[in-house]
């Protein structure tokens, strides 16, 4: 049984701060593949860049998932 977990990020650059709430899906939690939800928030509204962000972040994650398995 793992324990359910929550992380906050946040970048800045180029004028455009974002912030990301990372939080395991409890509601996934019993199942063989846990889900996760992203909240993210961002000043002033910059499409490109929460993008970027979300590709970045995607990449991370499949990395670490791909190493931990």
């Amino acid at each position: 049984s793992t324990t359910p977990w929550k992380a906050y990020l946040y970048t800045h650059g180029s004028g455009t701060l974002i912030l990301a709430e990372l939080l395991q899906d409890e509601s996934e939690a019993g199942n063989s593949s846990t889900g996760l939800v992203v909240s993210l928030k961002q000043l002033p509204e910059n499409k490109m860049a929460i993008q970027e962000f979300v590709s970045v972040l995607r990449t991370v994650l499949q990395t670490l998932t791909k190493d931990g398995s």
